[in-house]
């Protein structure tokens, strides 16, 4: 013990061992790129991708005269949702820091509203979720369709769960081709597999 004592007080080149030891670490250059990547993806995610999904999200404004703040169980036994999809499989789930699901499916498949309702907005971005529809349904909920390749629909168009809204893309911040899916309730998003039917997701 006395030992390591004497080690760790010992000078080393006018600097104390530990920290002559420290700053050969991290003047290596392997060492700065890897913090630095780290710090600059911290910062992007922080500074940039979080202020947009906030501000989108906030920008789906719900009915005020929408009086339920929990989705109901009549709600979700209701055949009056659907998935958007086809063919897919749920790659992302529901999640605090992910509010909504993702569906990878082919490029360019059809993408369908998931209930009856009225286009509420669309937006063509080359950031965040790129092509991207808002459809306020007749509850007050209202659903949104990211990263489309093509949208298919206008402001104020009356769309069903049979209306082709838009084509499954990679547009914004994707990596592949799929479908972001937001459902947002009177107290903000709610996780889409509570009121689309019931599926196996692993």
């Amino acid at each position: 013990m006395n030992n390591w004592f004497r080690l760790l007080a010992k000078s080393h080149y006018n600097s104390n061992y530990i920290s002559f030891r420290l700053r050969r670490f991290f003047e290596k250059t392997s060492i700065r790129k890897v913090i630095g990547i780290q710090l600059t993806s911290t910062m992007f995610l922080a500074g940039i991708i979080v202020p947009q999904v906030q501000l989108i999200s906030a920008n789906i404004t719900t009915n005020s005269k929408t009086t339920p703040t929990i989705v109901s169980q009549s709600t979700i036994t209701e055949v009056t949702y659907t998935w958007p999809l086809n063919n897919y499989q749920v790659s992302q789930k529901y999640q605090f820091y992910h509010p909504g699901l993702d569906l990878t499916a082919p490029y360019e498949d059809s993408v369908m509203s998931i209930a009856k309702g009225k286009v509420e907005s669309t937006t063509t971005s080359n950031w965040g979720y790129g092509k991207y529809v808002v459809v306020r349904h007749e509850n007050g909920y209202a659903s949104l369709y990211a990263h489309l390749a093509e949208i298919l629909v206008k402001t104020d168009d009356e769309v069903d769960k049979n209306t082709v809204i838009g084509k499954v893309g990679t547009t914004g911040w994707s990596t592949g081709s799929h479908l972001h899916l937001e459902i947002h309730g009177p107290d903000g998003t709610i996780n889409p597999l509570e009121i689309l039917p019931a599926i196996k997701v692993e």
